[in-house]
């Protein structure tokens, strides 16, 4: 790092040879010495000159007095010309680098705090929020007056979008796709310290906030873009070298942990996603109804059962079967709420959860999808079908596994009573759909209209 450059530069520095003539090696001491008994030297002449000469006094009685203290004083001027003030300019010299030394290893041990923080940070983000809280924070640590901001890639790889912002805002990137960003394609930190220059990048012209100066770090993993750390600021600006130092190391560390998250939510979706219609499967519908029901709220549950699937299977193939569980996913998905669980239980079988709802809700539900099939088949490809249901609500059974089981057999009654109907768990009717009111005021879909 550049950081640990510096600090060898001045290391090295510190052991130079301007610094040599001071330290406890024989040679240097002799020098000292050979330079002192030259100073003294001169400093005798020059007292006998001056006093046995010119003021030509005795060197008997007083007179020797006067002797000894015109060498001692000379010697002493002589002492510091010859030793003093070079060994004192150069401990000066000295005590200056110590000093930027120390102050420059103080920088990177707090550079490496901020590391190990950081580190352990993201370790503790397991999801993609949490860790684009956690990079709006150390924006704000890094850069409190700066504008920073980190844009994300999606799933695909095919979009950008501005993810977090430090607290100072600040003008947000204008690049869309990953491709788009000069710093993306070459794959490495590109600075642009005018927008007004011939080779700037394309998208910080005409901001506006007029001419600026701008830095863009590349998130990359195996060389595939997640994202850019974007740092816009005044035209003509420089980023410190510290700073653009814990920025790319920043972008580095949030990268990797990015492709870990997003590889990890991932394998979580295969694991919890029925791979032929996209929706939860057993083992997801199954943990999401033992939420429901170690949380002791209200919720109901719907079986539902595709008619004669077997016989369309044999007749039409099982393609064309296959066509007809995603058509029928997709139509339970547009007629239930969003909170609302689909999942499919194997084969040609669904349930459906309804959180802090009761039969009626989910009757009125399943109602729905029986009238939004038969319009959606009017102009299928696939076969006409149907599809019977079983309801029942958390007031049915004090536990999951019974529950589940009074369902299942209501579903099984729906069969008897002639299929393509939906039958309640306490042998209720099924209520009658809302009007398009009604659903509206409730936040439901509202019940389709066949034409004709």
């Amino acid at each position: 790092m550049l950081s640990m450059k510096r600090s060898e530069a001045l290391v090295a520095e510190l052991d130079s040879p301007r610094f040599r003539r001071i330290n406890g090696t024989v040679r240097s001491l002799l020098e000292q010495l050979a330079l002192a008994t030259l100073g003294f030297g001169i400093a005798f002449l020059l007292a006998w000159l001056v006093t046995g000469l010119w003021l030509d006094v005795p060197y008997e009685g007083s007179g020797l007095a006067v002797h000894g203290l015109a060498i001692a004083v000379l010697g002493g001027v002589m002492l510091h010309v010859t030793n003093g003030h070079a060994i004192h300019r150069a401990v000066i010299e000295q005590r200056a680098l110590v000093r930027e030394a120390t102050a420059e290893l103080a920088s990177e041990a707090a550079r490496h705090r901020f590391r190990a923080e950081l580190d352990e940070g993201l370790r503790m983000c397991d999801t993609e929020p949490s860790l684009v809280e956690l990079v709006g924070r150390a924006f704000d640590r890094l850069d409190p007056t700066g504008s920073s901001e980190l844009l994300l890639a999606d799933s695909s790889n095919a979009h950008l979008r501005v993810a977090v912002q430090s607290s100072v805002g600040g003008p947000s990137c204008g690049v869309t796709t990953p491709w788009d960003c000069p710093a993306v394609r070459r794959g490495h930190t590109r600075q642009f310290p005018t927008s007004t220059s011939l080779d700037a990048c394309p998208h910080l012209r005409g901001r506006p906030v007029g001419e600026l100066s701008a830095t863009c770090i590349p998130l990359t993993v195996l060389g595939s873009p997640v994202g850019v750390v974007h740092r816009a600021d005044r035209d003509h600006s420089v980023v410190p070298e510290l700073l653009l130092d814990e920025l790319e190391t920043l972008a580095d560390v949030v990268g990797s942990r990015l492709s870990v998250l997003r590889a990890m939510a991932t394998n979580e979706r295969q694991a919890n996603t029925d791979p032929l219609t996209g929706v939860r499967n057993r083992r997801s519908v199954g943990d999401e109804l033992n939420a429901l029901g170690r949380a002791g709220g209200r919720y109901a549950i719907a079986f539902a059962d595709l008619d004669h699937f077997k016989d369309l299977n044999d007749t039409f193939g099982h393609e064309t079967g296959d066509r007809a569980l995603r058509l029928f996913t997709r139509v339970v998905q547009e007629a239930v709420r969003e909170r609302d669980v689909v999942g499919r239980w194997g084969g040609e079988e669904f349930v459906l959860l309804f959180p802090d709802a009761d039969r009626t809700v989910a009757a009125a539900a399943c109602e729905r999808i029986r009238d939004a099939l038969r319009v959606e088949l009017q102009g299928a490809t696939v076969p006409l079908f149907t599809a019977s249901f079983g309801v029942a609500d958390h007031e049915h059974a004090p536990s999951v596994d019974e529950l589940l089981e009074v369902a299942d057999q209501a579903m099984f009654h729906a069969k008897a009573a002639g299929r393509d109907c939906v039958v309640v768990a306490d042998g209720s009717p099924a209520p009658v759909p809302p009007s398009a009111d009604q659903a509206a005021a409730h936040g439901l879909p509202a019940a389709p209209v066949a034409d004709g």
